[in-house]
């Protein structure tokens, strides 16, 4: 189920990132779609913000994935709750009050999901430099192709992540709320492009409940 969605959401937004009527929306969230020299990039914040009338309607693209994009994120948002689940008891053992936190768990069960295609033939050598995510944790849910880097603290060396599999990898909450350490990333250029998508359980600060509640 979780990869026919993944894979008729990428279909999708190749029409967008390929279509010339293209043109840049983002709101006050940042959410949207935003095409920069080295990547196309759409974000949208899941769960119940994430219903009709609430995304920007200028756009033919917009209106095309609204149904789509809905039923991806209430699948991928009940696919995190249960990660999260599993990883707030064995590994990051949070307080209620830090459990009420995440976004997950509020009242509209938000996260923040990120569809991006880096363009190949960049003379750039990294499409994103270093850096550690705000949320608590964030699971790669595809990757056309090899880029993505992390930090070894331990090897004291980047590892670039192999092909073929789901990686999940620790921001700042973690080593806020419980300790754990963050993961350093980067997405070095591959020269010939690539397609990938992620979710971030995010907290609070990144999706402001009372905001999202508008929507309900």
């Amino acid at each position: 189920m979780h990869q026919k969605l993944i894979k008729n959401t990428k279909s999708i937004v190749d029409s967008l990132f390929n279509s010339p009527q293209r043109v840049n929306f983002v709101d006050k969230y940042g959410t949207g779609y935003k095409e920069t020299k080295f990547k196309h990039h759409y974000r949208m914040i899941t769960g119940n913000y994430n219903l009709p009338n609430v995304s920007n309607k200028s756009t033919s693209f917009s209106k095309i994935f609204d149904k789509h994009s809905t039923q991806l994120s209430n699948e991928i948002d009940k696919l995190l709750l249960k990660v999260s689940d599993v990883m707030l008891k064995h590994i990051f053992k949070m307080t209620l009050a830090q459990k009420k936190n995440l976004t997950v768990y509020g009242q509209n069960k938000a996260g923040l999901l990120d569809i991006v295609r880096y363009k190949p033939n960049l003379p750039d050598d990294y499409y994103v430099g270093e850096h550690v995510d705000p949320g608590l944790f964030s699971l790669n849910l595809l990757s056309t192709a090899c880029g993505m880097e992390f930090y070894s603290e331990s090897k004291k060396q980047w590892i670039t992540q192999p092909l073929g599999y789901g990686v999940i990898f620790c921001g700042r909450a973690a080593k806020e709320y419980s300790n754990i350490p963050n993961v350093r990333h980067r997405v070095s250029n591959n020269k010939i492009g690539r397609f990938t998508i992620w979710y971030e359980v995010g907290v609070s600060d990144q999706i402001k409940q009372c905001e999202l509640s508008k929507s309900t």
